[in-house]
């Protein structure tokens, strides 16, 4: 891979366009699948050229049938990434979210400098070798990420690969997504949160905590306020996701103590509903948006009943706006039910929507 090829990859995966699916901006794929062609690569520029057709529909079936033999043929053109790489999504022929596998010594490494790393956007570490504590190349994993200028969130990521990384350059990421297993106030966890604070993650603005958080899915309150308040990292972080749902006063309050100023929204799910709680103009805690998943059970009244309830325990008068997203078919129902959330939060905006089926707030 020459020069131009790198140069004409790190330029698509900068664009804000290098991310889309919609063919529109192909200008720099196009130019990438003929400079391929031209220098020992035609399988590739062949697949970015046809990929590039398709997003914008004009392929006939003899070019979709060569799309997906290309497709077919990803070790080709992807080499030593594709034997650490799982769960790929590709945007008109370029790798830009992937698992990483990394059960195996070696491999990481042999893929280092690989044109394909050069458009991933996104990175999730293998979730059976992190349960299993599998991770053993986790100098391999540190090594790599700094090397991926386009990745913009990293998810699985342990206390052992934080401490991995210590010292290591700034990385590009923006959202992070940890798993802890204890609580993190615990003295074992002070160097991985001062590392977290440090350089290494300074441009992380979103952040996920994973299950590990808490075993039982049941929100400890001075843990969440801990983390609010005290972990180094939450000083830049903006949006916060959590990885369980606490009951819904007690988690609004807990922002209301010690949300720092930087956080503007907090998401938190359980298996059927989604929450997103957001500042209000003044800066207080009161905008609520929320949804059913989208699957079979939730067309029933019973996601709908499930959401009520939830909602019941809020003070009243605590917010200013709440929106409930939901599937066509439950529309009705949830006009109904919001009607009477409304007797108990006087003067605040409510409102149901249609959302689609893969849409979360």
């Amino acid at each position: 891979m020459d020069e131009i090829a790198r140069a004409l990859l790190d330029r698509i995966a900068a664009s804000p366009a290098g991310g889309g699916g919609d063919g529109d901006g192909d200008g720099d794929h196009l130019v990438l699948a003929d400079h391929l062609m031209q220098i020992g690569h035609p399988g590739w520029g062949e697949l970015i050229a046809l990929a590039c057709a398709e997003a914008r529909g004009g392929l006939t079936k003899v070019q979709r049938h060569r799309l997906f033999l290309l497709r077919g043929d990803t070790r080709s053109w992807l080499g030593p990434v594709k034997a650490v790489t799982f769960r790929r999504r590709f945007d008109r022929g370029l790798l830009v979210a992937a698992g990483l596998d990394a059960r195996r010594r070696g491999l990481i490494a042999a893929s280092y400098g690989h044109a394909a790393w050069r458009t991933v956007r996104e990175i999730a570490l293998h979730e059976h070798a992190r349960w299993a504590g599998h991770f053993r190349p986790n100098d391999e994993i540190a090594a790599l990420l700094p090397r991926l200028s386009a990745l913009a969130a990293l998810h699985g990521v342990t206390i052992d690969l934080v401490r991995e990384l210590a010292g290591g350059p700034p990385l590009a990421i923006r959202e992070l997504g940890l798993v802890l297993y204890r609580h993190s106030a615990e003295p074992i966890y002070e160097e991985a949160h001062e590392i977290l604070g440090g350089p290494v993650f300074e441009r992380v603005r979103a952040l996920v905590l994973g299950y590990g958080l808490s075993r039982d899915r049941r929100v400890d309150p001075a843990e969440l306020d801990w983390w609010l308040a005290a972990a180094p990292i939450m000083r830049r972080v903006e949006a916060l996701d959590l990885g369980y749902l606490p009951e819904l006063e007690t988690w609004r309050q807990a922002l209301v103590r010690s949300a720092r100023p930087a956080l503007r929204i907090c998401r938190a799910h359980d298996l059927g509903i989604f929450f997103k709680l957001a500042r209000d103009p003044a800066g207080g805690w009161s905008r609520l948006v929320t949804r059913c998943r989208d699957l079979p059970s939730s067309t029933s009244p019973f996601r709908l009943e499930q959401l009520e309830r939830a909602l019941a325990p809020l003070a009243p008068g605590a917010l200013t706006s709440l929106e409930i997203q939901v599937v066509p078919p439950q529309r009705a129902e949830a006009e109904r039910r919001i009607a009477r959330i409304a007797a108990h939060q006087p003067g605040a905006a409510l409102e149901v929507t249609c959302a689609t089926a893969d849409e979360s707030p």
